[in-house]
């Protein structure tokens, strides 16, 4: 276990570890924008540059092994005067425009920039130009010219989820962040996870553009509805309130107002497997392609109306929203019993969480929509 000193601190180290990994483990921060603990190094960025004591020059902490007796300094003024010249040329073809950008608040550029006295490009040229809004996926929203280049994205897409359906382009100030042209990150079911660990505002979630700033929001824990493995998530929520974003019929069965037999496989699924076969509750296995799946499947075996002891108490949402679905757009009397709920708001959300928190909550109601409202009304308890 080598032990190092930053900035006179004495600090023991792991073998291995990189002098940046080191800081982090033991609270002290140097700034990085494409480092991040779960990918490789990359070293593009530059901004983590440290010096070694009884050196003249600068190094990136990143990708500089711990040694015995190492002494780091990352304050000195020839770190400061390199970082602030790192953050100038990030900058300079940048658009700055964080008064309209959704990472405003929450964008590393902007802390450091703020931090580390950053100074605006001393260059009097035109910016370098690149696409705005460029689709990614149907979910992700790329603009290139606040991309930074820091990797992060590419590496995710290549180490994590493994599709490695993005890379980088051209070459100089013309590189731009592209999707493979198979259509992979569309398809990658983690690929989301890439608005998070952008450091800018360069990807962006195309449902939320424009919808909010950072500081309005507030976080709740909750779950991920996409596949059954349940990962934890936090919903940002500008609003106490809670909105269903249901068809009328379906909010109709939630209360227990209107029975539908469960409709399987509500929507084709894709993800990193394949295609998954009908219900991921019963985890029937995956198939390669999409034309596989449609003859392979039994679909008489699916459906609280097939026998299957697995399907006749199930309370997954999908299976009865498409026979909701399938009530309002193939049935006249749904159709008109949609339009009226619609045209006169007969459900709104208050009135929904009303019906689902009387003492007798009708079994349509799944549990967790219901602990939803409990804790809302905790909130609004502890705000009294």
């Amino acid at each position: 276990m080598p032990r190092i000193y930053i900035d006179g601190r004495p600090i023991d180290a792991e073998a291995g570890q990189t002098v940046k990994e080191a800081a982090v483990a033991h609270g002290i921060e140097i700034p990085a924008f494409c480092w991040h603990p779960k990918l490789s190094v990359s070293g593009s960025c530059r901004v983590c540059a440290v010096q070694v004591e009884g050196r003249s020059w600068v190094e990136i902490s990143c990708n500089m092994p711990v040694a015995e007796d190492l002494k780091v300094l990352t304050d000195t003024d020839l770190v400061r005067a390199y970082r602030k010249s790192i953050l100038e040329l990030t900058t300079l073809n940048h658009p700055v425009d964080c008064g309209i950008c959704d990472k405003s608040g929450e964008c590393t550029l902007q802390d450091y920039h703020y931090e580390h006295n950053g100074a605006p490009s001393t260059s009097r040229d035109v910016k370098v130009h690149a696409t705005k809004f460029h689709k990614l996926s149907g979910r992700i929203t790329l603009d290139n010219e606040r991309c930074i280049l820091c990797s992060r994205c590419v590496r995710f897409t290549h180490e994590v989820s493994k599709s490695k359906s993005l890379g980088i382009v051209n070459r100089g100030d013309h590189s731009l962040v592209r999707a493979s042209e198979d259509g992979a990150f569309a398809h990658d079911a983690y690929s989301d996870n890439v608005v998070d660990i952008c450091p800018v505002g360069a990807l962006l979630a195309t449902s939320f553009l424009y919808k909010s700033r950072v500081w309005y929001l507030q976080p709740t824990p909750s779950v991920c509805p996409g596949c059954a493995r349940g990962c934890a998530i936090e919903l940002w929520h500008r609003k106490p309130e809670w909105k269903f974003n249901l068809s009328p019929l379906f909010l109709e069965y939630l209360m227990g107002k209107r029975h539908y037999p469960c409709t399987p496989w509500g929507m084709p699924t894709y993800n990193l497997f394949g295609w998954q076969k009908p219900c991921y509750l019963l985890q029937d296995g995956y198939t390669d392609t999409f034309e596989e799946l449609m003859r392979t499947t039994e679909w008489s075996h699916y459906g609280t109306e097939s026998g299957n002891p697995k399907c006749a108490n199930c309370m997954v949402h999908s299976g009865y929203e498409a026979s909701a679905v399938h009530d309002t757009f193939n049935t006249l009397r749904g159709f008109l019993s949609t339009v009226k709920a619609t045209l006169f708001s007969r459900y709104r959300d208050s009135d929904a969480f009303d019906d689902l928190n009387q003492p007798s909550a009708p079994v349509n109601a799944p549990a967790g929509l219901v602990q939803l409202q409990v804790k809302k009304e905790a909130r609004e308890e502890a705000t009294v």
